[in-house]
């Protein structure tokens, strides 16, 4: 008996036989339906999928400025879920206009840039002073 990984759990385990791949019948009919169902054994390293769509999502993003709000975190985790080959055409469809009403949540969510700020605060400072100079003029006696 030689001792070797399960192919399913990567457990340690006594083979009986040289043609033997899993531990026990529970691992094997495992193995069966993750195949049958396309998904990883729990031993297979994850790698996130990494795509030219998660990259431009990311890209985009980027532009509006918003990388670090919720919305723009479920983007990303949405164009990773796209872009993973497991998945089927109906779920690809709903997982594109899930990935779509974020991207427009994200985008109408994003911080206004320095420039508008510097903007706005300037138009209300000189507002401010057109109403002081309106009321000082409606006090003067003799106006």
């Amino acid at each position: 008996m030689t001792r070797r990984p399960c192919d399913h759990c990567a457990s340690p385990y006594e083979a009986v036989r040289p043609s033997s791949r899993f531990c026990s019948t529970a691992c094997r009919q495992r193995a069966a339906r993750s195949r049958r169902n396309g998904a990883d054994p729990p031993g297979a390293a994850e790698q996130p999928a990494h795509s030219e769509l998660v990259a431009a999502v990311e890209r985009e993003l980027a532009v509006l400025g918003v990388c670090g709000s919720a919305a723009a975190v479920t983007a990303v985790e949405l164009a990773r879920s796209l872009a993973a080959a497991s998945t089927s055409p109906s779920a690809r469809a709903s997982l594109a206009r899930e990935l779509r009403a974020t991207l427009a949540l994200a985008a109408a969510g994003r911080r206004p840039s320095s420039s508008s700020a510097l903007r706005r605060a300037q138009d209300e400072l000189a507002a401010r002073r057109a109403r002081r100079a309106i009321n000082a003029a409606a006090r003067e006696p003799g106006s």
